[in-house]
């Protein structure tokens, strides 16, 4: 004889001794568990079902800040453009990682998913420097140390009406007189 373990009414389970351990189930879902005993007749002579058992897994807590974003670039793609980019972070906290907050000048400017950004809207000839921070789904997020700054100078606008002015190749259509 022994115990047929059931899981939602599904049987998950045949044991010969009380007893058993169910694994791979997901934290902060609630699973209902019920078992039936039987003996070795045949065929088998089977209990009526044990009441139902109720047991939600426990949430871990991620108290784990994911990895500093490293490789911080800044190019200046225009005189109000800079893109961003940056090795992507890592958390082994258990929460996942969730994204990036980028920094100017020690503000926040932006959140992203991605591990790049554009900034526009920008001043020409102008310094700028950008940080990056990742973050996780934990609640509340832990957030990473501020990555090595990434620094940029916008180019200057180019001047309008640069062309030079003398007439090339012109020829005088106007009549003789």
């Amino acid at each position: 004889g022994g115990y047929r373990v059931l899981r939602g009414g599904v049987l998950i389970a045949t044991t010969a001794t009380p007893g058993y351990s169910d694994t791979g189930l997901t934290a902060g879902s609630t699973y209902l568990y019920a078992v039936l005993a039987y003996d070795n007749a045949m065929p088998a002579n089977v209990s009526a079902m044990s009441s139902t058992a109720s047991v939600t897994i426990p949430v871990v807590a991620d108290t784990t800040a994911p990895t500093v974003p490293q490789n911080v670039a800044a190019t200046a793609v225009s005189p109000t453009q800079v893109n961003l980019s940056w090795s992507a972070s890592i958390d082994s906290g258990g929460a996942g990682l969730a994204g990036y907050r980028v920094f100017r000048g020690g503000t926040q400017i932006a959140t992203t998913v991605a591990a790049n950004f554009s900034d526009s809207g920008l001043t020409a000839n102008t310094a700028y420097a950008y940080t990056v921070r990742a973050f996780d789904n934990a609640t509340p997020a832990n957030v990473s140390a501020e990555s090595a700054a990434a620094n940029v100078v916008t180019p200057a606008v180019n001047p309008v009406g640069g062309l030079d002015t003398r007439p090339v190749n012109a020829s005088c259509l106007a009549g003789a007189r």
